[in-house]
């Protein structure tokens, strides 16, 4: 249906475009309705091509990841004690500091980008 080295689709059924302009406005939205159900066609088919390849890869290879990563994890929780645990699952204020660092870069930086366009806002309608 869809040849990509021809200069009118095929699905354009050899109709060129100077008879699509002498068709009637109804026959011209028939004809509009048969493009738009084509292009939604070949989108649906990429999609549902996506969606096998991310079904297969769950069903493949995610689910044998997963079931060593549980069987491993679980290994390691069973060999440490409660010290160990308590450690690991417990709040560290370093991390935490790092993120209020970060986060507030980040508000400096947004702010700096919002001073920024505004000048070039203000000198494009300075130039005009």
């Amino acid at each position: 249906i869809f040849n990509c080295e021809s200069d009118i689709p095929s699905y354009m059924g050899g109709v060129t475009y100077a008879q699509i302009k002498r068709m009637s406005n109804e026959d011209q939205k028939i004809f509009d309705m048969q493009i738009e159900v084509f292009a939604y066609w070949k989108l649906l088919k990429k999609r549902y091509i996506d969606n096998i390849i991310q079904s297969t890869c769950a069903e493949l290879v995610d689910a044998s990841i997963n079931k060593f990563m549980r069987e491993s994890l679980l290994r390691i929780i069973l060999q440490k004690n409660d010290t160990e645990m308590t450690s690991l699952l417990s709040h560290n204020d370093s991390f935490l500091q790092v993120r209020i660092r970060i986060v507030y870069r980040l508000e400096n930086l947004k702010e700096a980008l919002q001073l920024i366009e505004d000048q070039e806002k203000k000198h494009t309608r300075d130039l005009v």
